[in-house]
C-alpha cells in the first residue's frame, strides 16, 4: 500500500568531525543523514537507511537515535569513516575524507536484497553521496531501477561515474552541484543560457525535474515548463550540508503539492540556513521561514 514513507541512503556514512575556533564536535553525517536530519526539522519523518562498520558506524547509529533519526542498519565488516571538517577564521574550509569500509562482492549482493525488503510502500527514495570502495558505479542504477519498480519516486544527489550510471535509470530527480553537472556534461555552465541547456539535456535523458545548486549564485529547478532560478540572502558561515538541507526543502515542497516557485523558495531558504549551523544539514523550522522571505526568485 502506497504511503508517505520517505527512506534516505546512505552507503558510506561518516562521523562528522568539525573543528571551529579550536573546538571540536563530532556528528553523525552523511549526505543521507543530512537529509533526513533537515527533513525532521520541517515536521517530515525519513527513515535513514545506513551501512556501518565497527565502534565508529556504532557510535554513528546512536547518535542519530539521540538525534531522534532511528536508522535502519546494514552491518559490514571494517570501520565506518570519519570526516574532518576544519572551519577557518576566514570561513575559507577544508576537508579530509577517509575511504571507509571496503565492500566484498557478497555484501554488494547482499545488501541488494536487504534494500528491497525495506522500501515496500515507500513514496520517495533519496540515494545521497559517493559509493564505497568496492562498490561498482552502477549500483546506484540498479537500486533506482528496484525502488522504481516498487513504485517509489527516486532521487540521486551524487557524482563522477556513480551520477552517469545512475541517470541511465531515470530517476525522478537528480540534484548535482555546478562542477558536478559540468563534468558529466562537458561543459562549462557559465551563463543563463548554458545553465538552461544543461537542464535541458538532463530532462532529455528522461529526469521529471533536476534541482542545480551553483553555490552562492544560488540554486535552480525544471520540471520542464519552467525554469526558475533562486538566491537566498548571503550568510555567514560555510557549505557543508546546505546542499542536502536544499534538496530536504526540494522534497518537503512537492509532498506539500507546492508550486515549482515554492519548491525552490523553500529549497533555497533550507540551504541558506543550513549554513549557520556548525552540525551539517541542521535547520530550524521558523529561521528557514525567516530565510524564505528574503529569498528571490525568477523565471529564465
Amino acid at each position: 500500500m502506497k504511503t508517505n514513507r520517505i527512506l534516505t541512503v546512505t552507503l558510506n556514512p561518516a562521523l562528522d568531525r568539525i573543528v571551529r575556533s579550536g573546538k571540536t564536535t563530532i556528528f553523525p553525517g552523511g549526505k543521507g543523514v543530512n537529509v533526513s536530519r533537515a527533513l525532521k526539522a520541517l515536521g517530515l519523518v525519513s527513515m535513514p537507511l545506513i551501512a556501518i562498520a565497527g565502534t565508529s558506524g556504532r557510535r554513528l547509529s546512536g547518535q542519530l537515535r539521540d538525534e531522534g533519526l532511528p536508522p535502519v542498519l546494514f552491518i559490514l565488516r571494517g570501520k565506518t569513516r570519519t570526516n574532518t571538517t576544519t572551519i577557518h577564521r576566514n570561513g575559507m574550509v577544508t576537508r579530509i575524507f577517509e575511504s571507509g569500509p571496503v565492500w566484498a562482492r557478497e555484501d554488494v549482493m547482499r545488501f541488494k536484497k536487504f534494500f528491497a525488503s525495506q522500501i515496500l510502500g515507500a513514496r520517495i527514495v533519496i540515494f545521497s553521496g559517493s559509493l564505497p570502495v568496492g562498490v561498482p558505479s552502477s549500483f546506484y542504477r540498479s537500486l533506482i531501477g528496484v525502488a522504481k519498480r516498487a513504485g517509489a519516486q527516486t532521487f540521486l544527489d551524487t557524482s563522477a561515474d556513480a551520477l552517469g550510471e545512475g541517470i541511465k535509470a531515470k530517476p525522478f530527480l537528480i540534484k548535482p552541484n555546478q562542477e558536478e553537472a559540468e563534468a558529466f556534461l562537458k561543459c562549462r555552465l557559465s551563463s543563463q543560457r548554458l545553465v538552461k541547456k544543461g537542464l535541458r539535456s538532463f530532462l532529455k535523458r528522461g529526469m521529471k525535474m533536476v534541482l542545480l545548486t551553483l553555490g552562492e549564485a544560488g540554486l535552480v529547478i525544471t520540471q520542464g515548463e519552467e525554469f526558475l532560478w533562486a538566491r537566498g540572502p548571503k550568510v555567514k558561515g560555510h557549505t557543508v550540508g546546505c546542499g542536502d538541507a536544499a534538496l530536504a526543502g526540494c522534497v518537503a515542497g512537492m509532498m506539500a503539492q507546492d508550486r515549482l516557485e515554492d519548491q525552490i523558495r523553500l529549497a533555497a531558504a533550507c540551504g541558506a540556513e543550513a549554513a549557520r549551523s556548525i552540525k551539517p544539514g541542521a535547520i530550524s523550522k521558523k529561521g528557514v521561514q525567516r530565510m524564505a522571505g528574503r529569498v528571490r526568485v525568477k523565471q529564465f
